[in-house]
């Protein structure tokens, strides 16, 4: 995960979406409650955490993943390069270190 400090304090780490997923008078907002009182550095984590998150809507359907990088939503290496390395993309400096290796994109056995 990307954030598994918050993960290590959440107080529910088996809610569902819609645990999280609440109706105020704005519309919904994501709500993620934790055992402890945040600290600063723990607070920005969260704000960032909520940054990623996408807006959305509930219905009845269970939860399921759900790939929206491709128009099948069919995930695909390629897919995921093409988001991660797009200004709306994950600034994660590890993805970096992934798409720039030296090694041989295909081996070929004789």
């Amino acid at each position: 995960t990307s954030f598994p400090r918050l993960f290590s304090i959440a107080l529910n780490q088996d809610a569902s979406v819609a645990d999280n997923f609440i109706f105020q008078s704005q519309g919904f907002q994501w709500r993620i409650d934790f055992r402890i009182p945040l600290r600063e550095w723990q607070a920005a984590s969260r704000a960032d955490l909520l940054i990623r998150l996408p807006d959305g809507r509930l219905t009845s359907s269970p939860d399921r993943i759900m790939w929206t990088g491709e128009i099948n939503d069919c995930f695909s290496v390629r897919s995921l390069h093409t988001f991660s390395t797009s200004a709306t993309g994950w600034a994660d400096p590890s993805l970096a270190v992934i798409w720039s290796s030296l090694a041989a994109p295909k081996a070929k056995f004789l």
